[in-house]
Formats: structure tokens, C-alpha cells, sequence
């Protein structure tokens, strides 16, 4: 847990610096903080089928500028496939539409804006992408322009 912590502070800052370096733009909405992500199972690739449907990460620990917590999107249809170490969606922030793909447990985002943000499967609740993680718990952070 330590770890995560430590993670989610480092890419905050991280996506701060990058942020600041940018040209100045007015953000349409700014969500930072840690929380959980739920999804549908995902799995280790060829221990089960590729993850699909909806994704919902929530800023418990934080939020929003706009006031709302939670950030809604999809995984997207791609090759090879949505599983842990690798997935590509897409969320709404703002009302503008971002993108992500992740490395591992990183996940950037880019699009109308931009963001990193760190998931793990939340192993204090029995998550692990051996069985199909539901549940992932997230830090960083995630603005639309």
C-alpha cells in the first residue's frame, strides 16, 4: 500500500510538471486523487478473454473540479486485446472525450487533454488478474481542456 501511495504521489507530480510545461489552457475539468476503478474481470493475457465494457473510475479520495468523483468510459476494441499490463479505453472528462493506454499499471492519457494515472488490482479485497480483477484501486490524475 505504501507503494501505491508513494506511486500516486510521484504521478501526480509527474502529470503536474507535464501540465505546467504545457501552453496555457483553461481545464474544463481537473479530477486528481486516489480511489477505485471497477470493471469487467480482467486477466493476465491467455488466462482469460479480453476485458470489454464499461469502466468507472471514482476519486473517492479527492474528486473533481466539477464536483462529481467519478469519471465514466469504456474499453476500446483493439489488438491485441484489453488485460492487465495492457489496455486502451476511452472516458469522458468535462464532456470531452480522452483516451488512455497503459503499460503495465500506468495508464496516460491523451486526447482533449491528458493524464497518468496508476491502477493495481486491489489484492486487500482478493483482486488479482489471475481470476479476473473487478476492482482496481487508482491514483493520479486526469484534466480535459
Amino acid at each position: 500500500m505504501k507503494r501505491l501511495i508513494a506511486g500516486a504521489f510521484a504521478t501526480a507530480l509527474l502529470a503536474t510538471g507535464l501540465f505546467m510545461s504545457a501552453p496555457a489552457t483553461a481545464a474544463t475539468d481537473v479530477c486528481v486523487g486516489a480511489g477505485v476503478a471497477k470493471t469487467g474481470p480482467v486477466f493476465y493475457p491467455t488466462l482469460g478473454a479480453s476485458a470489454s465494457g464499461a469502466v468507472e473510475f471514482n476519486f473517492a479520495a479527492g474528486g473533481c473540479l466539477s464536483g462529481a468523483a467519478t469519471v465514466s468510459g469504456s474499453f476500446s476494441d483493439n489488438f491485441p486485446g484489453n488485460y492487465c499490463g495492457h489496455s486502451e479505453g476511452t472516458v469522458s472528462v468535462g464532456g470531452n472525450s480522452l483516451k488512455w493506454k497503459s503499460a503495465g499499471s500506468v495508464l496516460v492519457f491523451t486526447g482533449a487533454g491528458g493524464g497518468v494515472v496508476v491502477a493495481v488490482p486491489n489484492a486487500l479485497s482478493g483482486q488479482s488478474c489471475v481470476s479476473g480483477a473487478t476492482e482496481f484501486l487508482v491514483a493520479g490524475l486526469v484534466a480535459s481542456v
